[in-house]
């Protein structure tokens, strides 16, 4: 996390044991055993235990902030006591110091005894990282470029966006071996690394056949160790390998890849690089959720990490915020309505009267002017599946036409199960 001399923890692997207590010295920031113990124990140890008690006193003293309350409150009564410890977690992790601090801060000596004696058993086991210092300069430009890229992607910019953004990666590639100055040429290791996460992006928009330990993924590790802050360069590379791995089948390695996504995401203030992992996790449980539907606590679970992601956008610019919001809103609305990650309908998924109403409210929310090429895809199925629950099949029918055109057109991977649901939406009406 950041720490008051404008510098950044960047996290480097050691064999040394963790002694207990851990001598913090002047140290402000938790190194990541630290976090991932507190995380552990407060999913594991206090489950079952209601959170409210614990966050409110943590927001009086100001050790969490009122947004963190606000934001568990909201949920309280939909989501399980899991999901509000771990934005806890997250949260104290970042505006906190080191366990021992954290200590002196809970509700009672008996809650004191049970993180004292957790602390000592989990790191019998535990390995803890060294942890050492990168300065971190300005990141709002390479944010801005990040998102400009990804916004150019998403509107069919690019006839072959793939292949395109490979030929401009290459460019940059030359021009860095042409940079004698250090500074410009990290500056440029940055921006081809935003490229290939685009690029990446692009390719798993047209197919799941992806190696996800090739191709642009290889370029990326190549090079991440130059950028101006590998570790952020890292939440790119792991959310995107989960997210192809969640595609090819492979749950247990996504999953420890968006685990490490998540150790260097935590290990920053919220950027817009932390905000795409808490999406890709999103795009992961949306997954999840569609091999097991009936699964209600990973429903809940997803919205919860949706919630949490939107929140992350407070501090952003209106430009941003509307991007992402669009994103974690549309898959908020595929959860509630049984819609995959592709556009798959969940067979005998059963929808509640509450999640078709706030299905119809959260689409009601934003009216969507220029919403790009592949957004006009996505929402339009959200809408057609709406309309198709709302018993007004033929505008149902009439959308989804619409929306074949335009995954035609984009040649998306989303393509033969737009195909699929046009066709049993045509049988549905022609019944009536």
């Amino acid at each position: 996390m950041a720490t008051e001399d404008g510098q950044i923890e960047i996290i480097a692997g050691t064999d040394d044991r963790t002694l207990v207590p851990i001598p913090c010295g002047d140290r402000k920031y938790m190194n990541v055993l630290e976090r991932d113990f507190l995380n552990c124990f407060f999913t594991s140890v206090l489950l079952y235990v209601n959170p409210l008690t614990l966050l409110r006193r943590l927001c009086e003293k100001d050790h969490v902030s009122k947004e963190c309350l606000e934001l568990v409150e909201a949920k309280q009564e939909k989501s399980p006591f899991q999901f509000s410890y771990e934005i806890l977690a997250n949260e104290v992790a970042k505006r906190n110091w080191v366990i021992l601090r954290i200590e002196a801060q809970m509700v009672s000596r008996h809650f004191t005894n049970d993180l004292i004696g957790f602390y000592k058993e989990y790191t019998r086991t535990k390995r803890v990282q060294e942890v050492v210092r990168a300065t971190v300069g300005d990141r709002r430009a390479i944010q801005q470029y990040f998102k400009f890229i990804k916004k150019q992607v998403h509107e069919f910019t690019f006839k072959n966006p793939q292949a395109d953004l490979s030929v401009i990666g290459a460019r940059i590639r030359q021009r860095i071996e042409l940079e004698k100055n250090d500074g410009r040429r990290q500056n440029m290791y940055d921006r081809y690394i935003a490229l290939k996460a685009a690029e990446i992006d692009a390719l798993t928009n047209r197919t799941d056949d992806i190696d996800p330990y090739g191709g642009a993924f290889s370029d990326i590790e190549e090079v991440l160790d130059r950028s101006s802050n590998p570790g952020i360069s890292r939440v790119l590379l792991y959310g995107r390998k989960a997210d192809v791995l969640s595609s090819l089948g492979r749950q247990e390695e996504g999953r420890c890849m968006l685990k490490e996504g998540f150790t260097y995401a935590n290990a920053t203030d919220t950027c817009i690089e932390s905000v795409d992992m808490v999406y890709k996790s999103v795009v992961f449980r949306l997954s999840e959720l569609e091999k097991d539907p009936s699964n209600l606590l990973l429903k809940e679970q997803l919205l919860a990490e949706a919630s949490r992601g939107l929140h992350e956008l407070n501090e952003e610019n209106e430009d941003v915020k509307t991007f992402w919001k669009r994103l974690f809103v549309l898959r908020m609305i595929y959860c509630h309505l049984g819609i995959g990650k592709r556009c798959r309908i969940f067979p005998n998924f059963e929808i509640s009267k509450q999640s078709l109403m706030e299905a119809e409210r959260l689409l009601s929310l934003d009216s969507l002017e220029d919403l790009e090429h592949r957004r006009q895809m996505m929402y339009g199925v959200a809408r057609a599946r709406l309309r198709e629950l709302q018993g007004d099949l033929s505008s149902a029918v009439e959308t989804l036409s619409r929306v074949l055109e335009i995954a035609k057109e984009g040649k998306y991977t989303e393509m033969p199960m737009i195909s699929d649901y046009l066709s049993c939406l045509y049988q549905k009406h022609q019944q009536i």
